[in-house]
């Protein structure tokens, strides 16, 4: 049997969701996370892409412990967002900038 492994990002937490071919949900990890206000910018709203990124690496490896599923198994991946947002990367692939489009600097 073939699975597909589901990432939701949402505002208060990750999930990385497992379901087999058929679209049975398996499994799923869930974890809550914060987001960042920058005291330079009132009602913005910063992601700790780095934290944020073990959170989903960590739900990854639970849903797979807590099922069973060989990982190999996994034939695709899809993520799913409750928002967009631009993130800004310097030469060396290092996030040094993230906005949500709910931040309050997106209305000016």
């Amino acid at each position: 049997m073939a699975y597909i492994l589901a990432f939701d990002a949402g505002t208060g937490s990750i999930r990385a969701v497992l379901f087999d071919q058929l679209g049975n949900q398996v499994g799923f990890s869930q974890i809550e996370w914060n987001h960042l206000s920058n005291e330079k910018y009132p009602g913005s709203m910063d992601f700790d892409w780095e934290t944020n990124w073990k959170l989903v690496v960590q739900c990854v490896k639970s849903v797979i412990e807590e099922t069973g599923v060989d990982a190999k198994k996994i034939k695709a991946i899809s993520a799913t967002s409750m928002r967009e947002g631009i993130v800004l990367y310097d030469e060396m692939g290092k996030e040094i900038w993230a906005c949500a489009n709910v931040d309050a600097r997106a209305s000016d």
